[in-house]
């Protein structure tokens, strides 16, 4: 290894080796800092106009912060490399320059010079260039909203890491993935990219890990987890060169939590710290107007949020434009102005569609609307209160743009699903039948109801309201306890949703037998049939009176009885010791299965509920797959859902996406298995959701851990109904009347719903 001075001796020669005069850069900004820029302006002097002293001297500049200096040395760079046709120095100097017109806000120009040191890179066969650049470039095209070139490119920065064993570049590749991650709104897989970025950068003491910090607190804030974003944030140094993010990371804190000064305030130290970073200036700018318009100073958030979408478009920040421009529809909203606002948000939500056109629904696009939705949901607001004619139909158009599209790609190949119309569903619903679609954004939501011959479209609270009542009612049903006697219905957090999510068609659901709904986020937690049946939160279950179901988009349900003629029956697995609790009330189930099905049915259990086996029988050719075991649900993570098979074995999420299951019935006897993370667009991705994209024409799920007696007689009951004809969701609402007849307390009754596929 050369000595300090061996590599400072070594500049003399003028090589043209760029290894040598980085190497010779590090070591004395590591050990003799005062001495790096008269070693490299000396160098400058002997060697003459060649592109490696120009570089040398920006990477000195921009190592004491001078960065107008860096930037000026680094287009002399360029420009001396292009001169003489140097590849490597090419690569070197249009990526540093790129770099800064990124920060700049310049991002056409930026553009242009990643790609051009792309070129030159691949020309000199350098792979370790390629990392860094094609690393760098997906922070350009992450914060011009390209996530699925960003990915790309991340991948590539990775596989040519990987090649020349440059480990020290994984942890800023890992935290890039992170960030596209946090921006499509994957929060368990950037959590966990970020987390990985932050510790690795911690401890090699880089400052990457404040960068990680940060996004870690934009993660929890996604998720609603406030305190938990906040300890991130103040994990950012407040003297440090990042100091800035800190302060944009507590206004978001300060803005959730109401103290709009305090935000505005923060966000306009965060913009003045910035420097360079235009963007971050640019976002800060943006939430300003949030801040704004959240303290009710609706002229001066107009005025923000305009300054914030014009200078966004400017510098071609995609990102930055759909956010000013969500604030902005949101101030017109608020103000009555509703044709400003249907303008403002058709622009808003029309780079969405096209970009997730690039993204695949089952994979990085599926969490894409998380932070996106409320666009949708306001513009559906403003058509409704321009009061222009009936805009149910353009409303369901809109509902249709927002929904369900991984179950959209699964079905586009062999059995396409219909697009929405109004007149159709109106027409298609029998007599008695109620469809509820819901769409909800975190400051209001959209109820679109439709039955025979007629529809209308009603305001609801945000999920900013809901999910707390949500969570407060379900908390409630588990809860309860008693030997005899039915409860009240639900309590005030019954009485409340009730009123919040269905009085918009009170005077419907009188007439009605059945209602299917489209849920949303959080409305795909909630047990509709354990909610009070009166108007007023009075009387007993809207289960006793009403069939209830959920369908991924508005369609018409399925009526036809499904007269099956083979049935899988899985269940009753056996543990090592130390494992799984045993489930006595598995076998009993099974047996009454067994019972009820005859020779139709296939029996998988004990020691050959395996993978395996089940592998061996096969899932296709079955019209009933029916599990009884333990179930695993994740919300911050669904792919980690799975069944539990014997000794412990899983059928994960991620391997149910790939079953034939020929348009089964799939009923899941177990805790929890329509448990996930609720998501915008999608309601809860669960295991039951899997089943549903993997073709089944319906899932029986659980919304919590169910009483095991109660559950093997309510399947017993359910089971019993179909093998005599009945339609599925009849069949689950005679089976929840059975099961209540014994067990009235709706914990026991009120746990299991059936999800169809349209």
């Amino acid at each position: 290894m050369p000595t300090l001075e061996e590599r400072v001796a070594a500049l003399g020669d003028c090589p043209a080796e760029d290894s040598i005069w980085l190497g010779g850069f590090l070591e004395l900004s590591k050990h003799e800092p005062e001495r790096v820029r008269q070693v490299f302006a000396a160098a400058a002097e002997r060697c003459g106009e060649i592109w490696q002293t120009a570089w040398a001297q920006g990477k000195v500049a921009a190592f004491e912060k001078n960065r107008d200096e860096a930037a000026d040395h680094y287009r002399s760079c360029l420009d001396r490399a292009r001169r003489d046709d140097e590849p490597v120095g090419i690569s070197r100097c249009a990526y540093q320059v790129a770099r800064g017109l990124g920060l700049a806000a310049d991002l056409e120009a930026s553009r242009e010079l990643y790609e051009a040191s792309l070129a030159a890179a691949e020309r000199a066969e350098r792979r370790d260039l390629l990392a860094r650049v094609h690393n760098s470039f997906a922070w350009l095209l992450r914060n011009g909203g390209e996530y699925s070139d960003a990915l790309f490119h991340l991948g590539q920065a990775e596989q040519h890491a990987r090649a020349v064993g440059n480990t020290a570049w994984l942890p800023s590749i890992a935290h890039n993935r992170g960030v596209v991650a946090a921006h499509l709104g994957n929060a368990g897989e950037a959590s966990r990219y970020l987390t990985e970025a932050y510790e690795q950068s911690v401890a090699a003491g880089h400052p990457r890990a404040e960068s990680a910090a940060n996004y870690l607190g934009v993660v929890a804030m996604s998720r609603d987890e406030v305190d938990e974003a906040e300890s991130w944030y103040l994990k950012i140094d407040p003297a440090g060169r990042s100091a800035y993010l800190r302060e944009f990371g507590l206004g978001r804190v300060a803005l959730a939590r109401a103290e709009h000064a305090e935000a505005a305030e923060r966000f306009n130290k965060a913009a003045e710290g910035a420097g360079s970073n235009k963007l971050v200036a640019l976002t800060a700018l943006t939430f300003e107007a949030d801040a704004a318009w959240r303290g009710g100073e609706l002229e001066r958030a107009t005025t923000l949020a305009r300054d914030a979408v014009e200078r966004s478009l400017a510098a071609g920040s995609a990102e930055n434009a759909w956010e000013a421009r969500r604030i902005l529809g949101k101030v017109h909203l608020e103000a009555g102005r509703y044709d400003a606002a249907i303008q403002v948000l058709e622009q808003a939500i029309a780079p969405f569609e096209a970009q997730q056109e690039t993204l695949d629904p089952l994979d990085e696009g599926l969490y894409f609307l998380r932070d996106r939705a409320d666009p949708y949901v306001d513009l559906c607001a403003a058509i409704e209160g321009s009061g222009a004619g009936d805009g149910s139909e353009r409303v369901l158009e809109l509902m249709e743009a927002a929904q369900s599209r991984a179950l959209r790609v699964t079905s586009a190949s062999s059995d396409p699903l219909p697009a929405a119309n109004l007149a159709k569903l109106a027409g298609g619903l029998a007599p008695g039948e109620l469809l509820l679609s819901y769409l909800i954004g975190e400051d209001r939501g959209l109820l679109l109801a439709i039955r025979t011959g007629e529809s209308r479209v009603a305001l609801l609270p945000g999920a900013r309201v809901l999910r707390d009542r949500v969570e407060s009612f379900r908390s409630g049903l588990i809860g309860r306890a008693g030997d005899t006697g039915a409860v009240p219905a639900g309590g005030t957090d019954g009485a409340f949703l009730r009123k919040a999510l269905l009085e918009p068609v009170n005077s419907w659901l009188a007439e009605s037998r059945r209602m299917v709904i489209v849920p949303d986020r959080e409305i795909a937690r909630v047990p509709f049939a354990a909610l009070p049946a009166g108007a007023a939160g009075e009387g007993e279950y809207l289960g006793e009176s009403l069939q209830v179901a959920f369908t991924p988009l508005p369609s018409i349900p399925p009526a036809a009885s499904l007269s099956p003629r083979r049935v899988l029956l899985a269940g009753d697995p056996v543990f090592p010791q130390g494992g799984f609790e045993t489930l006595p009330w598995s076998a009993f189930e099974l047996n009454g299965l067994t019972d009820i099905w005859g020779k139709r049915a296939d029996l998988i259990s004990g020691e050959d509920l395996t993978a395996a086996q089940l592998d061996r029988r096969g899932y296709s050719g079955y019209d009933v797959l029916h599990f009884s075991t333990h179930a695993l649900a994740s919300a911050r993570d669904p792919r980690r859902s799975g069944i539990v098979l014997s000794s412990g074995e899983r059928l994960n999420g991620e391997q149910v996406l790939s079953l034939p299951l020929d348009n089964a019935l799939v009923v899941l006897s177990a805790c929890r298995t329509g448990e996930g993370e609720a998501v915008p667009g999608q309601g809860v991705i669960s295991l039951g959701w899997a089943f549903l994209v993997a073709g089944a024409r319906g899932v029986v799920v659980s919304h919590w851990t169910a009483d095991d007696a109660s559950t093997a007689r309510l399947m017993i009951a359910f089971h019993r109904e179909l093998e005599q004809g009945v339609e599925p969701t009849e069949a689950l609402a005679r089976a929840r009347r059975s099961v209540a007849e014994r067990y009235p307390e709706p914990r026991h009754w009120a746990a299991f719903d059936i999800f169809l596929r349209p």
